[in-house]
């Protein structure tokens, strides 16, 4: 598995388990299907975030010929 790193390979067993959807996963990690777990994102993460997919979600609306995935990302309802 990390042979084309060129690192020795790591045994990942000993940390899996069987989640409750029947999917492999770490011990170690938290559960995705858990939105408490998460912190909220902050202001200044939303705008970065916002301002640096801005002009690819112009081009995807562009592309569907569909302005309310545009709107969407600029925090305004889509209709």
């Amino acid at each position: 598995m990390q042979s084309f790193l060129g690192i020795p390979r790591f045994d990942y067993r000993p940390f899996a388990h069987k989640n409750a959807r029947g999917n492999v996963a770490a011990t170690f990690q938290r559960s995705k299907t858990v939105a408490s777990t998460y912190l909220p994102m902050s202001t200044g993460a939303q705008q970065a975030l916002a301002g640096y997919y801005a002009r690819p979600n112009e081009q995807l609306a562009g592309l569907l010929k569909d302005d309310r995935v545009a709107r969407l990302w600029a925090g305004k309802t889509p209709v």
